[in-house]
């Protein structure tokens, strides 16, 4: 590889773990940016964030190096939804570092997925198969992308947002709806909280767990690594620099 080329990534993952992360705002960003209208999408602004933040290690079309995965297909293989998630929460076991693109607001980031998924690309749908598919999506489809409707939340969840779009004129036969309503209420429920084991946790499962700083989950790991495993969680707390608020937030969640 290049020289420069090497020098370009370092600097980028420098710059990477030297921000601090908001679990929460990262993933409110990657609601939104999954649920937006592609076609209102600036690819040209995309491309150039993709030239900034991703040509340094991956390669597109003609644009960038292939010290990492050739990303020219991705369109093809994966949902806007799953390109957003990977970008933004990378697998544990890949080689992408989470932070990469968090100076990134909602547009300049949705321009990015754009680029890399542009109409008419045939990735798989997030819709999982299921009685009353064809009629959610319908029922959704009249008045906005149905992809908006990729929300997971409780049954009284979805009743509040039927009032709500009918409140707004939403229109459909009554055996349309039920079966929009209940095929939404299997495919998108609640998401049960995840348990948090904090010996074996890694930083960025930290981070989006218990809504820690990155100082923060890297001092949780340092701490563990040097003192041994966590018992309590009180010991936790002893962690130097943690908020002991967001341990007790989380305390019901925690295993040791």
């Amino acid at each position: 590889m290049k020289k420069n080329t090497v020098l370009a990534a370092l600097v980028i993952v420098a710059v990477a773990f030297a921000q601090e992360r908001d679990p929460k705002r990262v993933a409110m960003l990657a609601e939104q940016v999954a649920i937006s209208d592609v076609a209102a999408a600036d690819t040209e602004n995309g491309k150039k964030h993709f030239e900034k933040k991703c040509a340094s290690c991956h390669v597109f079309g003609t644009i960038g190096t292939s010290f990492g995965p050739d990303l020219t297909k991705i369109g093809n293989k994966y949902h806007k939804k799953d390109i957003v998630q990977t970008i933004l929460f990378p697998p544990k076991d890949s080689e992408m570092l989470p932070g990469l693109v968090d100076d990134l607001n909602k547009e300049e980031l949705a321009n990015l997925i754009a680029f890399l998924r542009p109409p008419g690309s045939t990735g798989p749908s997030p819709w999982p198969e299921g009685a009353g598919k064809a009629e959610a999506m319908k029922v959704c489809g009249t008045c906005h992308a149905p992809e908006r409707a990729m929300v997971f939340q409780s049954p009284e969840g979805w009743d509040a947002m039927f009032n709500n779009m009918a409140a707004k004129g939403m229109t459909a036969p009554e055996d349309e709806l039920t079966k929009a309503y209940d095929y939404l209420v299997k495919a998108f429920p609640t998401a049960p909280p995840l348990p948090i084991n904090i010996n074996a946790a890694e930083a960025i499962d930290l981070e989006s767990l218990m809504s820690l700083t990155r100082t923060q989950a890297a001092a949780v790991i340092k701490y563990r690594t040097e003192k041994g495993a966590f018992k309590t969680v009180d010991d936790i707390k002893k962690v130097p620099g943690m908020d002991a608020s967001k341990v007790d937030a989380k305390r019901d969640r925690i295993t040791f």
